[in-house]
């Protein structure tokens, strides 16, 4: 089962990947840093501890939307995130690789 950070759910609206958030969020272990993030970001985050392990974040600071704020906490990692409206919830995952464009010859 994958562990949920949450940090009073209740106050995720629809809208709160558009809110504005200060973030003070220093490199650390990803799963320390997803659990910070919930907390600084007032929402919830479902992950599997196995995507995680062994990952590093990257530093987040400043004032920055829900959104831009994962992004960058995730870069430099092979996951990504999709928001899930019904649970109000940001779900980790594994990132998808973008398919290059066929070659013209």
């Amino acid at each position: 089962m994958a562990p949920a950070y949450s940090a009073n759910s209740n106050a995720a609206q629809p809208e709160a990947q558009a809110t504005i958030q200060h973030f003070d969020l220093p490199p650390q272990n990803l799963a320390a840093g997803l659990v910070e993030f919930a907390l600084q970001a007032h929402t919830s985050v479902i992950v599997e501890e196995s995507l995680v392990a062994n990952l590093e974040s990257q530093p987040v600071t400043g004032r920055l939307d829900v959104a831009t704020a994962l992004t960058q906490l995730l870069s430099k990692t092979p996951l990504s995130y999709i928001y899930q409206p019904d649970t109000q919830a940001y779900l980790i995952q594994r990132a998808t690789p973008v398919a290059a464009a066929p070659v013209a010859p």
